[in-house]
């Protein structure tokens, strides 16, 4: 079973469209939308409170003209 472990804020409404990564205790996510390619990274087991939000450790924004698209 798995169990969530936390929330992320709202990703700039950019939609996920790359597969779910986990290394050395990270989570990586790649979004895409019309001038939204961003990359995040969260922290895997982040101290927060019940409910509460997690924002990414780090975000890496794509030239204006390009996005991650299946990007595994």
């Amino acid at each position: 079973t798995l169990d969530k472990v936390y929330e992320s804020v709202d990703l700039d409404g950019a939609q996920i469209e790359s597969p779910i990564m986990y290394h050395d205790g990270y989570v990586y996510a790649a979004t895409y939308g019309t001038n939204q390619g961003r990359l995040y990274c969260f922290n895997a087991r982040p101290t927060v409170n019940q409910g509460e939000e997690v924002s990414p450790e780090w975000s890496y924004k794509a030239d204006d003209s390009a996005f991650f698209l299946w990007s595994g």
